[in-house]
């Protein structure tokens, strides 16, 4: 008896995760920016794009490219979609969008939620 309470208890905390996770990171918002990226980015960077024309589509699309070499000393650049709003109030998310670039050419790319600084 006392170990089918346990087994329960341990269902009902991963199904209250599972639920608590896909409410924080599964914003309406969220996935429908996603969305957008992903067909914007598959119309416009095609693969051997430059870091040149991946400038260009950032500034076409209001956003601020930020470069960079990661941890592992690879060359990134990125930005942070302002109108992606996702999270709780007191840990909002908005989505980064980041490009791994190799010799001047993007080689990849994710869309990931990033924490937002609430004193901003």
């Amino acid at each position: 008896m006392r170990f089918s309470k346990v087994i329960v208890l341990v269902i009902l905390f991963i199904a209250g995760v599972y639920i608590f996770r896909g409410f924080i990171f599964g914003s309406d918002n969220l996935k429908q920016k996603k969305e957008y990226w992903e067909n914007e980015i598959a119309s416009f960077l095609k693969p051997g794009t430059s870091k040149a024309e991946l400038e260009e589509f950032a500034i076409k699309h209001s956003q601020t490219l930020d470069c960079y070499k990661n941890y592992q000393h690879e060359d990134q650049c990125d930005f942070v979609d302002a109108d992606s709003i996702g999270g709780l109030s007191t840990h909002p998310v908005k989505l980064a969008i980041i490009f791994t670039i190799k010799d001047g050419i993007i080689t990849s790319h994710k869309i990931t939620p990033t924490p937002v600084d609430v004193r901003e």
